[in-house]
């Protein structure tokens, strides 16, 4: 919740991408052969592992990029950013909507 309000009250704002995106996993996409990372996200690795609370091994890095793809659908997306992290990626706050724009930061976070 906390991040939510942060992310909602410190909007990245600069450089912007529109386009349809591919999601590339839980926190990171791809527009126009730029990749973007979500702000203010940190989602496991598509190759990640983890564990339940039984101790049973699980793809966390599938169900993260899986609950993006879910967000994002077949959408296209707006992206507003204005810093790139140390790989070069645009770091940004995306948006998405038929009806409305929807923050994909802030659902992610909101989901878990």
């Amino acid at each position: 919740m906390v991040l939510a309000a942060l992310l909602a009250a410190f909007p990245v704002l600069g450089e912007e991408l529109r386009g349809k995106p591919r999601v590339l996993g839980g926190d990171i996409i791809e527009v126009g052969g730029q990749q973007i990372r979500l702000f203010g996200i940190d989602a496991p690795e598509v190759g990640q592992e983890c564990r339940s609370s039984k101790g049973r091994p699980y793809g966390c890095g599938v169900l993260a990029a899986r609950a993006l793809l879910g967000i994002i659908g077949r959408e296209n997306v707006v992206c507003q950013g204005e810093q790139r992290d140390r790989n070069g990626r645009l770091v940004a706050v995306c948006y998405v909507g038929a009806v409305g724009w929807l923050n994909i930061n802030e659902l992610m976070v909101a989901n878990g």
